[in-house]
């Protein structure tokens, strides 16, 4: 076996090859001579193409490589091989920027059997070095020993050019041209796999200076072959018709296509993972409890070498040396073959730091981010946290301990936050404490911030939901002085509370002189209490903005609530005649109202001959109700000319409801033409109301250029109620964000139509580049989304009952419609979905018959297994599967078939049996469950027990159950203490601790 390139240092052999290369000055030659191994004798695992590793591999009995999946690029590489193959000696150097199966690729085209043939199109050639790599020395030396038919095989070939230093690597560019020019000891082919960035360095023409690698440049001038980094779609389906469950399997794991980068890395790293020692495995359990507490993905190595050791006993401390931290952090950053490793080093970001560490990507979304199972931290890490915590990730952290219950330590991280400098922590501590009922710790922490400060409003308002009205005036004082419009608003509804009225129609007049149409109003109706509506409505009137809709809406409905329509108008009139003729708009618009067309357009026509403001646009609208439509646009297009083009929208609208949708979206463009930013987004969706597909998204596009769009879809869903589901759908996709299939819900109820689904698999597989499979998994997968959030809201709707619930969503059986569309497809991973659909809508017999078809070593097959077994009432079979799941800890079963035994009337003891072994294993659900069949044994305090527990681990569902059995058991104390002072890591209520005492 060759040494490795990297046996010795590089310096020192430099002049050894040198000399090799000046004895004689040129390669041996002699067709006879041969090197290497027959091709067909090879092996990947020789060559550098690295077998999958990790459990997945042995538990499932596969092979080492996995299947090819053909590449787009395969007909171009075989296209440089093939001359090679007819004799005529060539190189073809693949590239890409990272793993993308270079080696891979080359492999599987040198071993291509032509259509209709049974051998290799190169069966009978040889291939060196048959162990790669091999070093500079070793390649110099056999090169004149190479003889015809052979495939010189040189994976990362920097090893050779560049690393040995640019004369070296110059001299075996130059040994290797003429191997390739000598016909005599032709043909070979040289294969060479380079990374993007040393492509460039050793093909590159110097702009100044010596040229390092002439020799080099030609040798690789015009025989390169790209691999992109990622799948594209057509791979994609490819991977996903195969029959290795590995590539369904890193098709659905891999972001943006780098399938081949998740099968090198990803196995390795779940290893890597899965075998940490004891030091390694505390700094990672570090790590996910950290994370699982809130933690941003970046952790100071201070944080992990304070928390860590609480995973360990002192026992196996002392037994790993003092330097453990830094020897489990060395082996967790080792990047490993994909170039990936199992935590990240980032270099220390300011002066004084250390350095940071964060999960791969992979490793953090399997056992943080995509975990099933809530994840309570170790009760000891919350204070090193609190203390050794990135100060960035200190409120999201304060946010979780709410959410869990855990106010106490929230408000220790809100504290530190506040301390570090951050005020707004203060602010959303008083929040929490608001929140917990503690309103005047709350109102010590708006106290840190002056008397002037936006935020005494929030204590105010606070104040002002607490039934404390004096002490909001006291509050505000200095912000009212300020004239804060918020803060005068609400020292009225202080006043107002207190029964100061004179005090809060001061404020309240102050706010409306100042354009506040809310405060016109409350004065205006405050007015009309004393001094009667006509002089409330003639102080509206009065205020500068007496024009506004607003102030003219309050005016009319305080005239028609207060008298009938003919007093109303007689006080209008009256007004009118006293110079008051913004009443004519007024009068006019209650006619409107009152379907008085006629009079009202007496009425606007009036306002206008005044120059009343917006006069005339309500003429333009008022006439296009009446029909007359050219009048209608001779005001509007005044009106617009004097700086109101909202009058075209106006009458646009009116237009559009008398179905006149040409003319309608020919007034929005003037508007648009006019001015009037807000016409786009209305034209859009008159458009698209009328199924006027073009113009809907013409105008939708205008809409975006003002930044007022309608939502997408809103206009999605007005085109399919028009009949255009097809197109609808193809805009749809293409506007939106399509990575989540989530987008889908707000269309779902068209997707039960005939035929849309086809529409909507279509347009996701023009935009997403994917297959026909992929496109109707995706849709599928919006329908569960949508025919989910149905079943929540259902479930909300009513009390948990035993056993399985049964989902009643029209969208579920759709969505198992078109899972089984997809596996016809060969899309793998529908087939599952399918199963799993079936399974939650109680569909058991039709769930078995299917998984029967499935593939018994994908993860979800033995628990599906089990669900079907329980459902069809197989519980003997049932059992000895689940058994064999809770031997590996896995738990997620557990629930689901307790639930069965329960609602079986003698299997009751089992169930609960079989859910205190799941809580045992740390299954919330299973501890949900057991809560909910305690509660309706009338067991509430063990009952309640339970739900604390989960709710501490962030199963915030408990919380309704645990409201609901304080109400039952009449513990007001109890509840109030919980909301007061919160819970306990040990999921107790917590005793009484105070903000004081924390600081």
């Amino acid at each position: 076996m060759p040494p490795c390139i990297h046996d010795e240092p590089i310096g020192e052999k430099a002049d050894e090859l040198v000399d090799v290369l000046n004895q004689g000055g040129r390669l041996e030659c002699g067709p006879e001579a041969t090197l290497g191994v027959a091709l067909p004798e090879c092996v990947s695992s020789r060559l550098e193409i690295l077998p999958v590793r990790g459990a997945t591999r042995s538990a499932r009995g596969l092979p080492g490589d996995t299947a090819y999946v053909p590449r787009d690029l395969d007909g171009d590489l075989r296209a440089k091989i093939a001359p090679v193959v007819g004799g005529t000696s060539g190189i073809v150097t693949l590239i890409s920027e990272s793993t993308a199966g270079k080696k891979r690729s080359a492999w599987e085209a040198i071993r291509w059997v032509r259509p209709g043939e049974w051998n290799s199109w190169m069966a009978d050639w040889r291939l060196w070095p048959s162990i790669s790599p091999s070093d500079p020395l070793e390649l110099l030396d056999s090169l004149g020993k190479i003889g015809p038919r052979t495939v010189i095989w040189l994976p990362r070939a920097e090893r050779y050019f560049k690393e040995p230093g640019a004369g070296v690597g110059n001299k075996i560019a130059k040994a290797l041209r003429e191997l390739l020019h000598d016909v005599r000891r032709g043909p070979v082919l040289i294969i060479a796999t380079l990374r993007t960035k040393y492509w460039r360095q050793l093909t590159a023409h110097p702009a100044e200076g010596e040229d390092l690698f002439p020799h080099v440049r030609l040798l690789f001038a015009g025989n390169g072959v790209l691999v992109p980094d990622a799948f594209s779609g057509a791979e994609m389906d490819r991977a996903l018709s195969s029959t290795d469950p590995r590539l369904a399997d890193a098709v659905s794991r891999a972001e943006a296509g780098h399938v081949i980068q998740d099968l090198v890395d990803v196995p390795e790293l779940q290893e890597r993972h899965d075998t940490a020692r004891a030091g390694e495995r505390a700094i990672l359990e570090c790590v996910v409890d950290a994370l699982s507490a809130g933690h941003g993905s970046w952790l100071r190595r201070e944080l992990l070498e304070k928390g860590a050791p609480l995973y360990l006993s002192q026992g196996a401390i002392g037994g790993l040396g003092d330097q453990w931290i830094s020897d489990a952090l060395t082996e967790l950053t080792r990047r490993g073959n994909g170039g990936r490793s199992v935590l990240i080093e980032r270099a220390p970001v300011a002066d004084g730091e250390g350095p940071s560490y964060r999960f791969d990507d992979y490793l953090e979304r399997r056992h943080v981010r995509d975990i099933a199972r809530p994840r309570l931290p170790d009760p000891g890490l919350w204070d090193v946290l609190i203390r050794y915590a990135d100060q960035g990730s200190l409120p999201a952290m304060a946010q979780e301990c709410e959410r869990r219950g855990l106010l106490e330590y929230g408000a220790r991280f809100y504290l530190r936050s506040a301390k570090e400098g951050q005020e707004e922590a203060r602010l959303d501590l008083a929040g929490l404490l608001h929140r917990a009922g503690r309103i005047d710790e709350a109102l010590e922490q708006h106290a840190c911030f002056g008397a002037g400060h936006e935020a005494n409003t929030t204590a105010a308002e606070m104040l002002l939901s607490s039934a404390r009205p004096k002490e909001v005036i006291r509050f505000l004082e200095r912000l009212v002085e300020q004239r804060d419009r918020r803060a005068t608003a609400l020292t009225a509804m202080a006043y107002n509370d207190l029964g100061q009225r004179e005090d809060a129609l001061r404020l309240y007049r102050d706010l409306a002189q100042r354009g506040d149409g809310q405060a016109a109003a409350v004065a205006a109706d405050m007015l009309a209490a004393t001094t009667g509506v006509r002089s409330a409505v003639e102080w509206l009137m009065s205020l500068p903005n007496h024009n506004s809709p607003e102030i003219l809406q309050a005016a009319a409905d305080m005239l028609t609530d207060h008298e009938e329509i003919k007093f109303a108008l007689g006080t209008l009139h009256n007004l009118a005649s006293a110079g008051n003729h913004h009443a004519y708009l007024l009068g006019a618009e209650i006619l409107v109202a009152h379907n008085l067309l006629e009079d009202a357009l007496d009425w606007s026509e009036t306002a206008v001959e005044y120059e009343v403001p917006s006069g005339l646009a309500s003429a333009a609208r008022i006439n296009a109700m009446a029909g007359f439509f050219d009048v209608a646009l001779t005001h509007a297009a005044t009106a617009a000319a004097q700086g109101n083009p909202e009058a075209f929208t106006a009458v646009g609208d009116v237009l559009a409801t008398r179905g006149l949708i040409r003319r309608a979206l020919e007034c929005y463009q003037q508007a648009i033409d006019e001015g009037d930013e807000s016409a786009p987004a209305t034209a859009a969706r008159v458009a698209a109301e009328a199924g006027w597909v073009t113009e809907a998204i013409g105008f939708f596009r205008g809409a975006q250029r003002y930044q007022q769009p309608p939502q997408p879809e809103e206009l999605a869903k007005a085109l399919c109620r028009a009949g255009c589901h097809k197109e609808a759908f193809e805009w749809y996709i293409k506007t939106v964000e399509i990575a989540p299939p989530d987008i889908l819900v707000p269309l779902s109820d068209f997707l039960l139509y005939e035929g849309v689904v086809a529409h909507a698999a279509s347009s996701y597989m023009r935009h997403a580049n994917v297959g026909k499979g992929q496109a109707l998994h995706w849709v599928a997968e919006g329908l569960v989304a949508a025919g989910q959030a149905e079943a929540d809201t259902d479930t909300r709707l009513f009390e948990r009952s035993l056993g399985p619930v049964v989902v009643r969503s029209k969208k579920l059986p759709a969505a198992v419609d078109v899972f089984t569309t997809a596996a016809t497809e060969k899309y793998a991973p529908a087939r599952m979905r399918a199963v799993e659909v079936q399974l939650q809508i109680g569909r058991y017999h039709d769930a078995a018959r299917l998984l029967k078809t499935c593939d018994p070593t994908d993860p979800r097959y033995a628990t599906n297994r089990v669900l079907a077994l329980a459902g069809e009432g197989e519980f003997g079979k049932a059992m000895v599967e689940l058994e064999k799941q809770l031997a590996n800890s896995d738990t997620s079963a557990v629930a689901s078939i307790a639930l069965s035994l329960l609602a079986k009337k003698n299997s009751k003891e089992q169930g609960i049996a079989l859910l205190e072994r799941g809580i045992s294993a740390g299954d919330m659900k299973s501890r949900v469950c057991l809560a909910d069949h305690l509660r309706r044994e009338v067991r509430y305090t063990d009952a309640l027990d339970h739900y604390l527990i989960a709710l501490v681990h962030g199963y915030t569902e408990a919380r309704t159950s645990i409201e609901t059995l304080f109400a039952k058991m009449k513990d007001r104390g109890g509840r109030q203490r919980l909301r007061k002072y919160g819970l306990t890591p040990d999921g107790r209520i917590s005793p009484p601790w105070a903000v004081s005492t924390l600081e």
